[in-house]
């Protein structure tokens, strides 16, 4: 039947393809066959979710800032008030991008400085066991 498509010799490349075919219907009947035959291994295992949790303490943050914090910030709210005053009186376009730039730095200076001086206490509290 194929000598007729092709003559009296096949072409490599069809035959390379007949040959790939074959492998890869064999293999799918291998595939097949093993799964067919093969036991299925299902566990049917009934889910127990887990007990809820017991609490035995709650735990109360508070945060607070320290001088230093305290300080920064308020050099923080200064400094904005500063830069603002410093854009808008000013005569050109020089002096208001030195404004704005002394108020970025300015902002990241003091605004570190707050974040740093935050302080943090925790209390805990124990919780009576439930009856």
């Amino acid at each position: 039947m194929l000598d007729n498509l092709f003559g009296e010799e096949m072409p490599l490349g069809v035959r390379f393809l007949i040959a790939l075919i074959f492998i890869a219907a064999v293999a799918a009947a291998v595939v097949v066959a093993i799964r067919w035959l093969r036991p299925s291994k299902k566990i049917k295992v009934d889910y127990v979710p887990p007990p809820p949790p017991i609490e035995i303490a709650s735990i109360v943050e508070h945060e607070t800032f320290s001088a230093g914090g305290a300080f920064a910030m308020l050099l923080l709210i200064l400094s904005n008030i500063v830069a603002i005053f410093t854009y808008a009186l000013a005569s050109n376009i020089l002096q208001q991008n030195v404004a704005m730039l002394g108020w970025i730095g300015w902002n990241i200076l003091w605004g570190v400085g707050a974040i740093i001086g935050r302080k943090r206490t925790y209390t805990v509290y124990r919780t009576p066991p439930s009856p």
